[in-house]
């Protein structure tokens, strides 16, 4: 697999008790001169239920995890080899944390993104959230994001291209964020200026 290339598995979830496994067959590979990678971002692009569905991995070489309820992405972080991510993604599974739902043929879309971002599969959009210091504003935000490249691709401010696109970002990050719209040029007029 290219690195700058997002890995998207469907699976049809069934509500059950117990732990099921998501990708137990994944198969990861990597292009010549690939070094290690550091994070993995596991997510519910549709059907996410919060309390209601998590998604699980027990650590193992060297890999741990961290669940958000609130956005149901789970990240994966430690430093190794894709031979080492892909027994880590074999293990992540799927649990509904209420086993007595009476909709049993209920069916979700989760993600798999090698990297810190998150995918978004109606537009091919990475989104990726960089924490700087509270006095950061938005041009020097702009600048930075510009400076910055996710596996080739360079950065830019987020840029909402639709209503999809929206609610997409809005279920993931609920910090404010800056976006590549600016009303510099008449005030209140604004212009999308990234992107």
């Amino acid at each position: 697999m290219v690195p700058h290339q997002s890995l998207t598995a469907t699976n049809t979830l069934n509500y059950c008790s117990n732990c099921e496994l998501l990708w137990p067959n994944l198969n990861i590979t990597s292009g010549l001169g690939c070094g290690n990678l550091d994070t993995v971002k596991v997510y519910f692009t549709i059907g996410y239920t919060q309390g209601q569905d998590t998604l699980q991995f027990v650590p193992m070489l060297g890999i741990n995890s961290y669940f958000n309820p609130g956005t149901g992405v789970l990240t994966l972080y430690g430093n190794a080899n894709y031979s080492v991510w892909q027994s880590a993604l074999q293990a992540v599974c799927y649990r509904s944390l209420v086993p007595n739902i009476s909709n049993v043929n209920a069916s979700k879309n989760v993600v798999i993104v090698l990297g810190d971002a998150l995918f978004n599969p109606v537009n091919g959009h990475f989104c990726r959230l960089v924490n700087n210091p509270p006095s950061t504003d938005w041009t020097d935000a702009k600048v930075k994001s510009a400076q910055s490249n996710y596996f080739g691709l360079q950065g830019y401010l987020v840029t909402i291209t639709s209503s999809q696109e929206d609610s997409f970002i809005s279920s993931f990050f609920t910090e404010n964020v800056w976006i590549g719209a600016s009303d510099s040029v008449v005030e209140g007029e604004w212009r999308w200026v990234t992107g």
